[in-house]
């Protein structure tokens, strides 16, 4: 066998072997769809405060875990206290004045019968000429005066128990605002950024602190030539920065309707000036499959390397469809 034809014999598998890796290289990246402009993210939970007072205590230290119900901030109690006891002093006050007013009712109802059976009586007599005409005037006038002063107590009675039913929310209201005064955890997360300090004086809006949620998700941002057979549930296998090691498992949960120049706070205007085509991105939301995350290692901001496993066979008629 000459050196000639084992050269070319080389020379051939060389190229087999480059054919080989190039139909295995495009099958890999039509089945496998992967970026590095991905990371992980969540929803910060602001922790606030439902009434101003000032901050006596802290319970929680800086990246410290916290569940729901979990106490993190108390407030003086001093003049929420306050308040609650003039309420309550207040409500027992005009609590009083409603027999007072019962009593005003039942005499100015036996002052309007007595009234009118004295009118009636002297209708009667009239009619024998033993009364005069002057006489049922008086008594008419009278039944009027009755009538109006009943009228007068039974307005005055619904006043009152308007202003009782008043003071009744005004004391509900102070003591769901004791409630507030200590702070609770609403979700489970990181307790982070903590900008409340002690004899710090804080209002409703203000920010306290910041909760991270263990509950974190995945965005990639995809070229838009890369998208063409993915949908929703295809399998995702994740790599992160901080882990070279270890390998996270997910699942596409939605692809955005829109690329993320349009959701920009100034989207490009392409219909003024000179125009280069860019290949643009779609934000896609991977989630993390149950228990692929336990020790809660992906923290929102990390960088990932997100890889879609994709089926080339799918192709969507009409777009992606899904939740979005």
């Amino acid at each position: 066998m000459s050196k000639h034809f084992l050269k070319i014999v080389a020379g051939g598998a060389v190229v087999l072997l480059l054919v080989l890796l190039g139909l295995w290289w495009v099958r890999d990246r039509e089945r496998n769809v992967s970026t590095t402009d991905a990371f992980v993210t969540a929803r910060p939970h602001m922790v606030t405060t439902r009434i101003p007072g000032v901050v006596t205590k802290i319970f929680v230290r800086d990246n410290q875990v916290v569940h729901p119900g979990d106490p993190l901030v108390e407030l003086d109690p001093k003049d929420v206290e306050a308040r609650l006891a003039i309420e309550k002093a207040a409500l027992v006050s005009q609590e009083r004045k409603i027999p007072l007013d019962e009593s005003q009712i039942r005499i100015a109802q036996e002052s309007l019968s007595k009234t009118i059976s004295d009118r009636d009586r002297a209708l009667t007599l009239s009619k024998g000429g033993y009364s005069s005409q002057e006489d049922l005037e008086h008594l008419e006038i009278a039944v009027k005066i009755a009538r109006h002063e009943l009228s007068k107590a039974r307005k005055l009675i619904s006043v009152d128990r308007a202003l009782v039913a008043k003071r009744k929310a005004a004391l509900s209201a102070d003591r769901l605002n004791k409630g507030y005064l200590k702070v609770r955890s609403d979700i489970s997360g990181r307790f982070t950024n903590r900008t409340a300090s002690l004899g710090m004086y804080v209002s409703p809006g203000l920010s306290l602190a910041t909760i991270i949620p263990f509950h974190t998700w995945i965005i990639a941002n995809m070229k838009e030539t890369r998208i063409t057979h993915m949908k929703v549930g295809d399998p995702v296998t994740i790599h992160v920065d901080a882990y070279p090691g270890r390998v996270f498992r997910g699942k596409v949960e939605s692809i955005q309707q829109a690329t993320g120049a349009i959701m920009a706070l100034l989207p490009p205007e392409n219909a003024t000036g000179n125009f280069t085509k860019v290949v643009q991105r779609v934000p896609v939301r991977i989630a993390l499959l149950p228990g692929s995350d336990p020790e809660h290692l992906l923290l929102p901001g990390l960088s990932v390397i997100p890889t879609v496993h994709v089926d080339p066979s799918y192709n969507p008629p009409f777009g992606h469809q899904g939740a979005r």
